[in-house]
C-alpha cells in the first residue's frame, strides 16, 4: 500500500524530528508567520531573506517561461518540507518560484540566523538537506506522471497530495487553480472533478473539495502515488 506523509498536527516534521540539541538550538530564532494564498515566497534571482517552515497549508515549486508565456508548476510540499533550498546548496539565489496554494501557517527563521546556526552544528543542514532529495524523487514522479497519465488519474494523485498536507477531508482548492498546477485547461479538471465524484470518490462544491474514499483515489492512481512519500518517510526514518 502507498504510504502517505504521517501528520505532525500542528508542527513542522522537518523541525520536529531534529535532534533534541539542534531543537534547542534552533528554537530561539523561529517565529511565526501566517501563510495566504497567492503568496509569493521566493521568486528567480531575488535573495532569500528568510526560511519558511510550514505547520499548515500547502505550497508549490513553479518555472516560469516568458518565451512560451506560462508557468508549470513542478513539485509541493506542506508541512513535511521548507523554503530556501537555494541556501541549503549555498547557491546565491533561487532558480523558481514558490507559491502558497493553500493558506496556513509556518515558522519563520532568518537567512542570516539560520548560516550562523549552521556553523553551530553542521546536522542541521544535513538533515534539512534530506528534504531536497526527497522533493526531486517527486519532481521526477510529477515528471513522469504528467507524460503517461490521463487528467481524471493525475487529480486524483494532486488531491491525495494535497490531502497529505491539510488536517481535514475537505480541500480548499478551485477548478481554476487545479487546472493551473496540472497546466490543463479548466474544462479538463471540471470533466476529471465530475468523473472522480461519479465514482463516490470525492464531493466536489464551490471551491472546496471533499475526500470521500481516499482509499479508492489510492487504488485509482496505483504506483504513480507513494514512491515519494515512501521515500520521504525512508529518509526520515518515520
Amino acid at each position: 500500500m502507498p504510504k502517505q506523509l504521517p501528520r505532525f498536527e500542528g508542527r513542522n516534521t522537518l523541525l520536529s524530528t531534529l535532534s533534541l540539541e539542534d531543537q534547542a538550538l534552533i528554537s530561539p530564532y523561529t517565529s511565526k508567520v501566517s501563510l495566504h494564498r497567492g503568496m509569493i515566497l521566493e521568486t528567480p534571482q531575488r535573495a532569500v531573506e528568510c526560511l519558511l517552515f510550514p505547520t499548515s497549508g500547502v505550497v508549490s515549486v513553479a518555472v516560469s517561461s516568458e518565451h512560451l508565456m506560462c508557468t508549470i508548476e513542478t513539485g509541493l510540499f506542506g508541512f513535511e518540507g521548507m523554503s530556501g533550498a537555494s541556501v541549503l546548496l549555498n547557491a546565491k539565489v533561487p532558480s523558481t518560484y514558490l507559491y502558497v496554494r493553500i493558506s496556513g501557517s509556518a515558522a519563520k527563521i532568518d537567512t542570516t540566523a539560520y548560516k550562523g546556526l549552521v556553523r553551530e552544528s553542521w546536522t542541521i543542514q544535513r538533515h534539512f538537506l534530506k528534504f531536497t532529495q526527497s522533493l526531486i524523487t517527486q519532481t521526477a514522479y510529477n515528471a513522469y506522471v504528467s507524460r503517461f497519465d490521463n487528467i481524471e488519474r493525475r487529480l486524483a494523485r494532486l488531491l491525495l497530495m494535497c490531502h497529505d498536507r491539510v488536517l481535514s477531508d475537505r480541500i480548499d482548492i478551485t477548478h481554476q487553480l487545479l487546472s493551473k498546477i496540472l497546466a490543463v485547461r479548466r474544462s479538463g479538471v471540471t470533466v476529471a472533478t465530475l468523473a472522480l465524484a461519479g465514482k463516490g470518490l470525492i464531493h466536489a462544491e464551490r471551491g472546496e473539495i471533499h475526500i470521500v474514499d481516499r482509499s479508492g483515489l489510492e487504488k485509482l492512481v496505483g504506483n504513480s502515488y507513494g514512491p515519494p512519500e515512501g521515500e520521504y518517510n525512508k529518509l526520515f526514518k518515520l
